[in-house]
């Protein structure tokens, strides 16, 4: 993605998202989200730190085969996003993490996630882009999906 797609996706996604709050602006990002990236899904969820597992908040697109509400964040390719990094999974990440729970039921080849901040700057949620096919590293991918995490929290 050059610079000029770059601030052509970001315009479309700051216009799209900017007079969305709550659930309109999750149900808009994430749609927007796989529009934009061709992935296969987009999942906003939630951390309850004392369980160590994440309440999906929305996915889209919400069809019976993505329907999950919660999945543990533990021993999955989430591990990564609650300690604070954007994370990126091209492919293969069933191998990667058999036992995760996410992944298993998901049928997920890739994932790519951001960490949502709260106001003390801990991570209270999971930004996430996934896909039953490989997903190619998108140049300013990342960054795009921290910007909009950051706005989701």
């Amino acid at each position: 993605m050059d610079y000029m797609m770059t601030t052509e996706v970001l315009s479309t996604l700051v216009k799209s998202t900017s007079r969305a709050t709550g659930t309109a602006f999750f149900r808009t990002v994430t749609e927007i989200l796989v529009k934009t990236f061709g992935t296969g899904m987009a999942m906003i969820a939630k951390i309850n730190p004392v369980s160590q597992m994440a309440e999906v908040i929305q996915i889209w697109p919400d069809r019976e085969e993505n329907r999950i509400e919660s999945f543990t964040i533990n021993s999955g390719p989430s591990l990564n996003v609650i300690k604070g990094y954007t994370t990126l999974y091209p492919s293969h990440i069933s191998e990667m993490f058999p036992d995760d729970n996410m992944v298993r039921v998901l049928g997920i080849d890739s994932y790519v996630g951001a960490p949502i901040y709260d106001t003390s700057g801990d991570v209270s949620g999971l930004l996430m882009m996934m896909d039953r096919k490989s997903m190619q590293e998108i140049p300013n991918l990342r960054f795009i999906l921290s910007m909009f995490a950051a706005r989701a929290g």
